[in-house]
């Protein structure tokens, strides 16, 4: 089981509603990076945008990847105000730069959660595993949404991946919205709903690496999904870990870009 982490701290940054952010696409192709707008001015998706609400099933998420899409693009930790990248691969023939394509599309909005972490640094008591170095990631279950949106959702459980030897949280959601409208509060009524769906979203994390010639992933803790109330212990461990690293100059060390949202 995972340790109950009884206490956490609230940054007092940006609270959010969805209409309060919008995005800015600067470059093309490769070179495109979408930023994040608030107030007339770049924020970062990382630093800026506190990742709880007044509910306590509840979080804020950014949103990377649309359902059914193929090409990786993820929140640049090292650049000015932490834009929305697309991932590149080496093509091996020519020795240049390429978009990465996953081979089968995601069937579900991936994302990230602000203000998270999974230390490279430390190995987990639980997993024995270090974490990937990254925000949690969050796999939205409703209705396809763009990269760069911000809206809240409710949390519904998670599981927990070996992706290659490093740990990696994979938080299941649903826009509050839809979810208040279909009536969906956790894991029971999502069942119901869309019986089975979860179970192929595990066995699409094990085995997508392997179209790439990689060893396939496991699934930990005996493939168990885990219900909200510990999913958030999870979510308020991987914030502890953020604030840790910003706390101190760990983030210089790494070269993540930071900047105090007043300064």
């Amino acid at each position: 089981m995972i340790r109950v982490l009884r206490r956490f701290r609230v940054a007092p940054l940006i609270r959010f509603i969805s209409e309060a952010y919008t995005q800015l696409a600067e470059g093309t192709g490769m070179s495109k990076r979408l930023y994040i707008i608030h107030n007339n001015k770049k924020i970062s998706p990382w630093h800026d945008i506190c990742p709880f609400t007044d509910r306590p099933d509840e979080l804020v998420m950014v949103n990377e990847i649309p359902r059914h899409h193929q090409e990786k693009r993820e929140v640049n930790l090292w650049e000015p105000h932490n834009p929305i990248i697309q991932n590149t691969v080496l093509n091996k023939k020519t020795q240049e730069r390429m978009p990465r394509v996953i081979h089968t599309p995601y069937s579900f909005n991936y994302g990230m959660i602000p203000q998270t972490w999974e230390n490279p640094d430390t190995i987990n008591p639980q997993t024995r595993l270090y974490g990937d170095n990254d925000p949690l990631d969050i796999c939205e279950l409703g209705r396809t949404m763009q990269p760069g949106y911000v809206c809240r959702v409710r949390v519904l459980g998670s599981f927990c991946v070996d992706d290659q030897g490093e740990m990696d949280w994979k938080i299941l959601a649903m826009n509050s919205e839809e979810a208040d409208r279909r009536g969906i509060k956790g894991l029971k009524e999502y069942r119901e709903f869309l019986p089975g769906f979860i179970e192929e979203m595990m066995e699409w994390f094990r085995v997508y690496k392997t179209y790439d010639g990689k060893r396939a992933n496991t699934i930990l803790f005996d493939s168990e999904i885990f219900e909200s109330e510990e999913t958030m212990n999870v979510i308020r461990a991987s914030h502890r870990e953020y604030k840790g690293l910003i706390s101190t100059d760990k983030w210089r060390q790494k070269k993540y870009w930071y900047q105090a949202l007043n300064n």
